[in-house]
């Protein structure tokens, strides 16, 4: 499975009884409907290891912007921008995390600043490392079920050659093709609707 695909050839084959005779075509269409499915999510939903700077305004909390997260490699806070092994900061003695280490939660973790941690004032001096993420073994189950229903989606317009096509309209006395197709089906954007990114 390529590290960016919501679901795997074998289980979409399993799940919509196709055949090795469709491999090449549904890889395609999984990797395309994957990438899909991000876009309209407006996030990254495969779990990957993420660096973000942010600016130092004399809050104590930060928001870390892509979710889920489990842990938090490393925080760093330095004024001239190097951020070398002396600036990381210890955590549960200069920060915390409000993270679920138990259960995913579609939710954003937020960094904690202890109260008596010196911190410059500055542009983006802060900078953390975490992965967030779903891991693929953890993908929750109506995630890959919209995946699954846009694949099967996009199979039936590949095998039907109405790639691109909405439907049919009559046009002098007879069917002609119509305008191209750019919406999801909307039971699937209804499945996905509840993982947008969110604005806090």
């Amino acid at each position: 499975m390529s590290v960016s695909n919501l679901v795997s050839l074998t289980w979409c084959k399993d799940l919509l009884c196709t055949d090795d005779r469709d491999d090449a075509t549904m890889s395609l269409v999984i990797s395309s409907c994957s990438a899909r499915v991000e876009q309209y999510l407006m996030r990254r939903i495969v779990e990957r290891t993420i660096v973000t700077y942010f600016d130092s305004t004399g809050g104590r909390e930060l928001v870390l912007p892509e979710y889920p997260v489990r842990s938090v490699v490393s925080v760093r806070c330095d004024p001239e921008r190097v951020f070398g092994e002396d600036t990381e900061l210890a955590e549960g003695s200069w920060y915390c995390a409000t993270v679920p280490y138990d259960v995913f939660e579609d939710l954003p973790a937020v960094l904690i600043f202890d109260s008596f941690l010196p911190l410059p004032i500055g542009s983006r001096i802060i900078r953390v490392e975490y992965p967030a993420g779903y891991p693929l073994d953890h993908m929750p189950e109506d995630l890959q079920l919209a995946t699954a229903e846009l694949v099967a989606w996009e199979l039936r317009r590949v095998k039907s050659k109405q790639i691109g096509v909405s439907g049919l309209v009559p046009t002098s006395g007879r069917m002609e093709r119509a305008v191209l197709e750019t919406r999801m089906p909307e039971n699937v954007r209804e499945m996905l609707e509840p993982y947008r990114r969110r604005t806090w």
